[in-house]
This record gives C-alpha cells, sequence and structure tokens, in this order.
C-alpha cells in the first residue's frame, strides 16, 4: 500500500507522537472496524493488540517502532487510509519513520 500524492504528511512528528496519535485512533475505533464487512476481521483480529499497547509516556522505542510497523506492513493495515481528522494512519507512521 503507498499513501495517495495528495495526502499530508505531519512533516517533523517524532516517534512518540506518531505513536500517540495512532494508539489513540486504533483504540477508538478498533470496535467499530470489527463491524465491518470487509475489514472486520482483520480489525477483530488485531483487537488483543491494540488494546495492549502502552500508554505513551510508557512505550519504549521498540514498542513505538513495531506499532508503526504493523500500520505499514503488517496487523494493523487495515486502518492505513483511515483519519484522525487530521492524517491518515500511514501519514503519522512514514513520516515518523
Amino acid at each position: 500500500m503507498s499513501l495517495d500524492s495528495s495526502d499530508l504528511l505531519p512533516d517533523g512528528i517524532s516517534y512518540e507522537d506518531a505513536y500517540a496519535a495512532i494508539r489513540t485512533w486504533y483504540q477508538a475505533n478498533v470496535d467499530r472496524y470489527a463491524m465491518d464487512p470487509q475489514r472486520g476481521r482483520y480489525a477483530a483480529e488485531s483487537k488483543s493488540y491494540i488494546e495492549s499497547l502502552p500508554a505513551p509516556d510508557q512505550a519504549t522505542l521498540d514498542d513505538i517502532k513495531t506499532t508503526l510497523h504493523h500500520v505499514l506492513a503488517d496487523g494493523l493495515e487495515w486502518g492505513y487510509h483511515e483519519s484522525d481528522g487530521r492524517f491518515k494512519m500511514a501519514a503519522y507512521a512514514q513520516a515518523a519513520v
């Protein structure tokens, strides 16, 4: 997957801030997407992972990098093109990486 050329990136965002935005969005939306006929299976399968994500002030750099990777190429791709109203989840992950 890749972002559209018109997608904005949060330039200069830190790992920690990108992680906080991603964690917040996924935790707020996993149940809603679990009901989606196309992506529901993927959201449901990742729910326990999402719920276990440490708070941003407790997350290690490894926790953060793993989560960013999951958004871009693994179990959290179902939210890749979803936005929190500012940026897409992939934009946060790509900008931080």
